[in-house]
């Protein structure tokens, strides 16, 4: 029961995520890959089941309690601090445009 509970935990934690993000309705991905493209659709959806597997065994490997540990077991230390600073970037970058739309429409 508790691996149940805990592995119901991590499922609503990735949807959550993607639903927030605006990519888990079916309206948002049949624009975004076409109407013909049950394949893309399906093959989206492997691969990331597949890399989201391989984060949790790494960070379940190495006990994670922080991003960074994960990425230096999947991409080395030194490309690590690299992806640390461009993750800052997109944050600050993600963060700056999202203030500016939203008083986009105030004139």
């Amino acid at each position: 029961m508790i691996v149940w509970k805990a592995g119901s935990r991590w499922t609503l934690l990735i949807l959550g995520s993607l639903i927030g993000a605006g990519y888990a309705s079916g309206q948002e991905i049949w624009q975004f890959f076409g109407i013909d493209s049950g394949l893309a659709i399906l093959l989206f959806t492997l691969m990331f089941m597949l890399s989201t597997y391989v984060v949790l065994k790494i960070s379940y490997e190495v006990r994670a309690d922080h991003f960074v540990p994960v990425l230096e077991r999947l991409v080395g230390p030194w490309l690590a601090k690299v992806y640390d600073v461009l993750i800052v970037l997109y944050l600050f970058t993600t963060t700056t445009v999202m203030i500016a739309g939203g008083g986009g429409g105030d004139s």
